[in-house]
């Protein structure tokens, strides 16, 4: 699978390989499959990735993982690799809200996600995972610090504001983005036209990202054996106005391998 999306994002080496801001989106099909390439991929080339998981558990990224060659523990062990049980500890949080567990002495829990599901606020969340890419810095300092986070909605479904979370990526955006040797931000959101607050994250993450991707099912309806369509559009900043290149790629995926068919360019200045 990672040959395949190698090969896809082939021309645009010079924006996943240095810093970049990568928006993810997917819509009546799977975009999983790209969260799993971007976490193993940057394992692969030696960076350090912060990955906050509050769509699966530990078990299942690693579990994929295994089939690419990449051993998520291994990872972890050598500090190559944080992984943030989001799904877990959110989950925690919001139960023991439920049964009325006491906050601590102060009043205040100091836990970012009794935070989140008790305030919906983002900032104790923020402060949290800036302090866990901190400790990834490598010895030399030249290995990349990449941040993963699949994914969004669901914080959108507990009742996080939209515009909380555009403030929370844009202050993760401009922490890992503007040093001098910039990291990545990846992340994931599910959109449906009917929701609002998704599709107002998503407008955001098309105005801002560098590049998104955003996988949808077939307009002509289901097909065995092509299960969707990917659309990636590059942003070139330094053009003023920007200038974008989008293309579409059909695609199927076995068993967490994909592979991609036809082909389509355009191009636009925003």
């Amino acid at each position: 699978m990672i040959s395949e999306i190698d090969n896809i994002l082939s021309s645009n080496n010079d924006i996943t390989d240095e810093g970049c801001f990568v928006g993810i989106a997917d819509s009546s099909a799977d975009g999983s499959f790209l969260i799993h390439y971007f976490l193993n991929s940057n394992l692969r080339k030696g960076n350090k990735v912060c990955f906050i998981g509050f769509a699966q558990s530990f078990n299942h990224y690693s579990t994929v993982a295994q089939k690419q060659g990449v051993n998520l523990n291994t990872e972890k062990e050598n500090g190559n690799l944080v992984f943030i049980e989001g799904m877990k500890y959110l989950g925690q949080a919001i139960c023991h809200q439920a049964l009325g567990s006491q906050d601590t002495e102060d009043g205040k829990s100091q836990d970012p996600f009794s935070c989140l599901a008790k305030q919906c606020s983002l900032l104790p969340l923020l402060q949290y995972i800036k302090s866990r890419i901190s400790s990834m810095t490598s010895a030399d300092g030249k290995a990349r610090q990449v941040l993963i986070i699949d994914n969004l909605s669901l914080l959108i479904n507990i009742g996080v504001a939209p515009k909380e979370m555009t403030t929370f990526l844009h202050y993760l955006k401009n922490s890992l983005l503007n040093i001098d040797f910039p990291g990545q931000v990846i992340v994931l959101l599910n959109v449906m036209q009917t929701d609002e607050d998704a599709m107002f994250l998503w407008k955001y993450l098309c105005h801002s990202c560098s590049m998104t991707l955003f996988v949808s099912g077939l307009m002509s309806g289901y097909c065995r054996d092509v299960h969707g369509e990917l659309t990636i559009k590059v942003q070139d900043g330094h053009c003023k106005p920007k200038k974008a290149t989008t293309k579409r790629r059909q695609f199927k995926v076995m068993d967490k391998n994909v592979s991609f068919f036809a082909s389509g360019l355009s191009s636009a200045v925003l």
